[in-house]
């Protein structure tokens, strides 16, 4: 068996590979012409054009991976059913469940490798997107500011302490006048002011810094002043304060179009704020719930393909692609519209997230008992 599990893989991985570079370079031109203008306002060359969607990749996997392989499925099962391959195999004595398990094992290969990416590579990807984007500034200064966000001030209620920083470096994660409060066990105010603020070494580091706090005899507020003051007890990190800024900066409509965030992410923000309740839960939970079921796109259009690929009998092949492209184009369509309405609180995050692999995979799956 081992020896067909190899055939039919190296059937596969031609024609998949051929669609994933196709519908790459599509993609990217699509997504180019869109942004051309937005790149050439950044004085981008043409080099930095392809450093730019060399990290954009993982951003383009979650739709280009998924149908490559449809497609390439489709393609490797017409050509065995064209050659009464199946049929052979079939006749053999090998079970329809048998000859799919390689076909699976693929989808959950791939939708493993889409949830890695998602989850660990997509944000330094996303970062150096940025980079790539405002490394042609000819002003200095307009290429420092690119990279600063102004005014972040947040609570960690989890702490209770409280956050003021003037601006705050997406790229270095620097901090510029920041202003902090919390209280100890005892009740007491503790304030601290700084210049300047940078992570080092698995903690915050803050320069001239003016600290304000209860005197250990008197009791009464005292003042002190020093040029550099590390605080590992602050237990924010700058993954957290760059997951604060992302999920307050976006409204409900720019949340329902895609996933945003990864799963570390909306955990930092949701163990920062304890007590969240209302339409940021429900947008926080659909976000949660897709991360986790978007990677099962791989897997669920093996379900979809082998149908239509073990269907008997002699097909049209422009029909079996038409109804290919209905079915993708079909799927993503309610992962949207359920993203949308999941975001909106108008249905649980978590049917939002699960319910179009659910009801697609289990189309699928219903389909090829049928034929088994």
């Amino acid at each position: 068996m081992r020896l067909l599990d190899r055939y039919l893989l190296k059937e596969l991985v031609v024609p998949t590979i051929f669609s994933f570079v196709g519908f790459f370079i599509i993609f990217v031109a699509f997504d180019l012409t869109n942004k051309l203008q937005m790149l050439q306002a950044n004085e981008l060359g043409a080099g930095d054009i392809i450093a730019y969607y060399y990290y954009h990749t993982p951003h383009l996997l979650d739709t280009v991976m998924p149908i490559s392989l449809f497609l390439g499925l489709l393609y490797a099962l017409s050509q065995h059913s064209r050659h009464n391959e199946l049929t052979a195999i079939r006749a053999a004595g090998v079970n329809v469940w048998r000859l799919a398990s390689p076909y699976l094992a693929v989808g959950i290969a791939l939708s493993g490798t889409l949830f890695a990416s998602n989850e660990w590579v997509m944000p330094e990807a996303d970062r150096q997107v940025d980079r790539v984007l405002h490394s042609r500034h000819s002003d200095v200064q307009k290429k420092t500011e690119a990279q600063w966000v102004p005014r972040v001030s947040f609570k960690n209620e989890r702490d209770e302490r409280f956050w003021n920083i003037g601006a705050f470096n997406l790229l270095t994660y620097n901090m510029r006048q920041v202003d902090i409060g919390w209280s100890d066990d005892f009740g007491n105010t503790h304030r601290l002011f700084a210049s300047n603020a940078h992570w080092a070494d698995d903690h915050w580091v803050f320069e001239n810094v003016e600290l304000h706090q209860p005197d250990r005899t008197t009791g009464l507020l005292s003042r002190t002043l020093t040029n550099s003051l590390p605080m590992p007890g602050f237990k924010e990190t700058p993954e957290m304060i760059t997951g604060e800024i992302k999920i307050n900066s976006m409204g409900r409509d720019k949340l329902a179009k895609a996933i945003r965030f990864n799963l570390q992410e909306i955990s930092d923000y949701l163990s920062l704020h304890p007590d969240l309740a209302g339409d940021k839960v429900a947008q926080l939970k659909t976000q949660w719930h897709g991360r986790l079921a978007m990677p099962m796109k791989c897997l669920v259009v093996v379900f979809m393909a082998l149908p239509l690929g073990l269907m008997p009998g002699r097909r049209s092949i422009m029909g079996a692609v038409g109804t290919a492209i209905l079915l993708v184009f079909s799927f993503m369509f309610y992962s949207r519209i359920a993203l949308a309405l999941g975001t909106a609180n108008q249905i649980p995050g978590w049917f939002a997230g699960w319910s179009p692999a659910f009801i697609f995979g289990s189309g699928g799956f219903w389909l090829i008992k049928r034929y088994a």
